[in-house]
């Protein structure tokens, strides 16, 4: 009986890390999507960041460690863009430096929490399918 008990927790275990996998995946890939699909690629490397990994035993953590990503997800407001290292900012096809760009801000392109809200109808399957699997494995 015992033995039972615990092969059923470890079962339970396992089919909880395996179902938080496969909605790390889901989600990442869909999150890649809509980044795709925004327009938002210039060099791709915010879309090649998105990543996933578990969080504790309970959570999986999808997320991009780029510094830039926040803007995207949530916008910009007004603000203005000023040299670091030089007296003036130039680029291609600007008509002379500039010691200031008063930028207007940017709306947000919520691809995270996007991805979450397209894909939190499928998590639930995702879950139940994995659970089922783990039990009649576990009570063979």
């Amino acid at each position: 009986m015992a033995g039972d008990i615990d092969r059923l927790s470890d079962a339970l275990h396992d089919a909880t890390r395996k179902a938080l996998d496969a909605v790390g995946f889901l989600v990442e890939g869909e999150a890649k999507r809509q980044i795709t699909d925004m327009d938002a690629i210039d060099t791709g490397a915010l879309k090649a960041s998105i990543t996933h990994k578990p969080e504790g035993d309970d959570s999986v953590l999808v997320g991009t460690n780029i510094e830039y990503a926040a803007h995207v997800e949530y916008g910009t407001g007004p603000h203005d863009i000023r040299p670091k290292d030089a007296k003036a900012l130039y680029w291609k096809g600007a008509a002379h430096p500039v010691k200031v760009v008063h930028h207007p801000g940017s709306a947000a392109k919520p691809f995270l929490r996007g991805a979450l809200a397209a894909t939190k109808h499928e998590i639930p399957r995702i879950f139940t399918e994995t659970f089922e699997e783990a039990l009649k494995t576990a009570l063979r």
